[in-house]
């Protein structure tokens, strides 16, 4: 069976490697914004479970001339106070999300979505993340120096980011962009690893 992540994040790459040996990179093409202007979700569970799917299914049909093959997408978001937080995208964006998301705790929310044959297994995995009182100097530092604008929430656990958390309930690697633990056992049932 060939497998494929259909992510061009280096982290998620990083994590499936830990109980992955063989599997290969396969970025769909599909526009995650063009899709955020059309759709009007709003439950966060919602919303990572169909864009990891709509990247699962595009990169399923575009590889359709691949027989025996197993697809891993994911999406992660953070939620806070009732809205959904993506990527920072740019310095100022990132700032705010930060200001707002400092002193306070908050849930990464991860979709994943694997397509094997003609099965499709979707589930979520949500980690409380608990901010620090940061300074706005430390914040600006975090910013001005490590430019975590593709990721979620504007922060990255695995890097400096960790410097604004004070603990974190439930899953590392989820707030880093893919469950570990959940995705092992998920795989485990499609076939032997």
């Amino acid at each position: 069976m060939k497998i494929y992540l259909a992510s061009s994040s280096p982290r998620r790459k990083e994590i499936l490697s830990m109980i992955i040996n063989n599997f290969e990179i396969h970025v769909p093409k599909f526009d995650e914004n063009e899709f955020n202007k059309k759709t009007n979700i709003k439950d966060p569970i919602e919303l990572t479970l169909k864009l990891a799917e709509e990247k699962a299914v595009t990169a399923f049909n575009e590889l359709k001339g691949i027989k025996d093959k197993l697809i891993i997408s994911a999406d992660t978001i953070v939620y806070f106070n009732k809205k959904i937080y993506g990527k920072g995208t740019n310095k100022e964006k990132s700032l705010k999300m930060l200001y707002e998301l400092n002193n306070n705790v908050h849930e990464v929310i991860t979709g994943v979505c694997i397509i094997y044959d003609d099965d499709i297994i979707k589930f979520t995995c949500k980690t409380k993340v608990y901010f620090a009182n940061n300074s706005k100097e430390t914040i600006e530092y975090y910013i001005n120096n490590f430019s975590p604008f593709d990721k979620a929430g504007a922060y990255g656990i695995q890097d400096a980011g960790s410097i604004l958390i004070e603990k974190i309930e439930g899953s590392y690697h989820n707030v880093m962009g893919l469950p570990i633990r959940e995705v092992f056992n998920e795989l485990r049932k499609i076939y032997e690893i």
